[in-house]
C-alpha cells in the first residue's frame, strides 16, 4: 500500500485481511502519517495491533516516508498493490496510478474514483469496500491467476499511456482548436 496513512485508505482493512491470508503473504505500507494530519491515531493503532500480534507483525512492515526511488523499488518488488479505500469524494489516487505506471497489478475497492478508472480501462481487480474477507479473497484469487495479473498490467499500461500529461495536453489543445474553428465558422 502506498501513501500517507489515513482512515479512508483502508490500512486497517488490509491488516485484517492479512490475518485471513496464508503466512507466506506479506504487507508493506509505504508511508506514514501526513505531516499536517491532526488527530490521526490510525498509525499508532496499526502499530499497537502489530505489537499485540508478533506473528502478524513479522509479516507487515510500515516504512514511514520514503524518497521516490525507494518507493519505486518497493513497487518493483511487489506482486500486487492494494488500495482498499473507503468511499469518499476522490477523483483519483496515486495509490492506484503510481503502481499502474510501474507495471504492477492493483486490487482496489469498488468506490466511485476507482470505478472511473475501471470504466476507462479494465485495469483493476475490484473488491467490495470495508471488507477484509473480500480483500483477502481478491488477493488469493489474483495470486493464483498469473494470466489475470498480466492482463491487468497490460491494461494498466494502456490506461497510463492515455493519461500522461502529454496525452492530456494534446486532447486539451484539440478541444481548444475545435472551439476556435467552430467560432470562426460562425463568424
Amino acid at each position: 500500500m502506498f501513501g500517507f496513512v489515513s482512515y479512508y485508505k483502508g490500512h486497517d482493512i488490509a491488516l485484517e485481511a492479512m490475518r485471513l491470508l496464508p503466512d507466506d503473504h506479506h504487507l508493506v505500507i509505504l508511508g506514514g502519517s501526513h505531516p499536517r494530519a491532526v488527530g490521526n491515531g490510525l498509525l499508532a493503532a496499526l502499530q499497537a495491533a502489530l505489537a499485540a500480534d508478533p506473528t502478524l507483525a513479522s509479516r507487515v512492515r510500515i516504512t514511514g516516508f520514503l524518497p521516490d526511488d525507494e518507493v519505486d523499488l518497493y513497487h518493483a518488488a511487489a506482486d500486487i498493490c492494494l488500495a482498499p479505500y473507503r468511499e469518499i469524494e476522490l477523483s483519483a489516487s496515486g495509490a492506484v496510478t503510481r503502481p499502474l505506471s510501474l507495471g504492477r497489478p492493483v486490487i482496489a475497492s469498488r468506490v466511485r474514483a476507482f470505478l472511473d478508472v475501471q470504466d476507462a480501462e479494465e485495469c483493476l481487480c475490484l473488491c467490495e469496500p470495508d471488507s477484509a474477507a473480500a480483500l483477502s479473497e481478491a488477493v488469493q484469487t489474483l495470486v493464483a491467476d498469473p494470466a489475470r495479473r498480466d492482463a491487468l498490467v497490460a491494461a494498466g499500461a494502456r490506461y497510463v499511456e492515455r493519461h500522461t500529461w502529454s496525452a492530456v495536453a494534446r486532447r486539451t489543445a484539440a478541444i481548444y482548436a475545435d472551439m476556435v474553428s467552430a467560432r470562426s465558422a460562425r463568424q
